[in-house]
């Protein structure tokens, strides 16, 4: 008598750790439509009132006790770990001014690497953007711009993690073409909204027509320089209303959206955002900076304006309306086919369904462990000596002791953990067991 085979068990997907504009809960609830377990977790709330999905509560705290204590409950319930912009361990709020890595930033991700879990990170902005990238392939940047300061961690110890990253995880994405231009060895996989969240309106008789522009970073956004645009439009005599959209919960937005013409995303990054996505999936007449070379058949249906060009392509859209009708009547279909969460949800599921990585340049994960922890580069100096990298010459002469603490850490990790001296460590230690 044939044996049958049994059937495969579907993956187990875990999605999280910030909100970041409902992209973990739209493809959670993706998954979960095509079959799979997913839950998305956060350890914040969304200052714009998103569902956030299952809270994390820390305490306040991401680098101690408390996350080692929810990663050590939560690792066994799930195959796959899909982190968007950070994982869990992750510096103090308060205590993040200079984002030192300190120890354990990013330790997590190494301990569901020895449980054998798939891992992967997701750049979504300035997380991962680095400057002088940004200074050289990016005319209209904001770094200059006073106030805020946009790219907090310096480039060197980005690119320590990012590329601590590449080797402890079984994928990185990247959200679009800008922000892979960081991240070169990223996949894309673009940004999520639910068109059935936004129903398609369309314009309206657009004699005077509704002009909105929702910035989340002023300057980022190019709104001071949008504002002076439309000012000139006035002052030339063009007639429309403007909304500035700011601090407002995310289904009062909707609503102006809804009854705008034309949505003015951001005019200074290079590639459309959630804000253009919903003007496209309304039916408005979406205006954000697209660069040439990202989009050089111009198939995105929106109107590409820089800091350069804002007034002329806003006079253009007022002086040539129907022309305009035309491309917003594209959007809708636009963002079905390459935006919807079940389209990107399936991209994913070829991604968590290859073989686990398992080559793994211990170099990378060395010179980041050497930053979190002054003491791990003797650990990870000692495992490169076990492996005997024949490739490095950076590090020499690791001890014999930090060379059996290494090699505990992964043959053992059971004994590694109980042996710790952080706290945080040792409550890792019965998932191990």
């Amino acid at each position: 008598m044939l044996k049958k085979n049994k059937p495969k068990q579907k993956l187990r997907i875990f999605q999280g750790v910030v909100p970041q504009n409902n992209q973990a809960r739209f493809l959670s609830e993706a998954f979960n439509e095509l079959g799979y377990k997913s839950d998305y977790y956060t350890v914040k709330d969304s200052k714009f009132k998103f569902d956030s999905g299952k809270r994390i509560f820390l305490e306040g705290d991401t680098t101690s006790l408390p996350a080692a204590n929810f990663m050590a409950e939560i690792a066994p319930k799930y195959d796959v770990f899909h982190f968007h912009a950070r994982s869990l361990l992750h510096f103090k709020p308060g205590h993040a001014e200079k984002f030192n890595f300190g120890f354990p930033y990013a330790m997590d991700l190494l301990f569901l690497r020895l449980l054998g879990k798939k891992i992967y990170v997701h750049f979504r902005g300035s997380e991962i953007r680095l400057e002088h990238i940004l200074r050289e392939n990016n005319p209209y940047q904001w770094l200059d711009e006073p106030g805020k300061n946009y790219l907090q961690i310096p480039d060197e110890k980005k690119i320590l993690w990012r590329d601590f990253l590449y080797e402890i995880c079984d994928g990185t994405f990247a959200t679009d073409a800008e922000v892979m231009e960081s991240s070169p060895q990223s996949k894309i996989v673009e940004r999520v909204i639910k068109p059935k969240e936004y129903p398609h309106i369309g314009l309206g008789d657009m004699e005077k027509p509704l002009i909105v522009h929702a910035p989340t970073s002023r300057n980022l956004k190019g709104t001071e320089h949008i504002i002076k645009a439309l000012e000139k439009l006035t002052d030339n005599g063009y007639k429309f209303d403007f909304k500035l959209v700011q601090n407002l919960p995310h289904e009062k937005a909707k609503e102006l959206y809804a009854s705008a013409d034309i949505i003015l995303d951001q005019i200074r990054v290079g590639w459309y955002g959630i804000t253009a996505l919903e003007a496209m999936a309304m039916g408005k007449i979406a205006v954000c900076y697209v660069k040439e070379e990202y989009d050089p058949k111009h198939k995105i249906p929106l109107v590409s304006a820089n800091l350069d060009n804002i007034y002329d392509n806003v006079k253009h859209i007022l002086d040539n309306k129907d022309y305009y009708r035309k491309i917003a009547a594209k959007g809708r279909k636009f963002v079905e086919e390459n935006h919807a969460p079940q389209i990107i949800a399936k991209q994913l599921i070829k991604e968590y369904e290859k073989p686990q990585k398992t080559a793994i340049d211990i170099t990378k994960i060395a010179a980041f462990m050497d930053y979190t922890n002054k003491k791990s580069v003797e650990d990870a100096l000692a495992y490169q000596k076990l492996i005997s990298s024949k490739n490095n010459t950076a590090y020499k002469q690791p001890s014999q002791s930090t060379g059996r603490r290494i090699k505990k850490l992964f043959r053992d990790p059971y004994r590694f953990c109980v042996d710790s001296k952080y706290a945080s460590v040792r409550k890792m230690a019965k998932v191990f067991k």
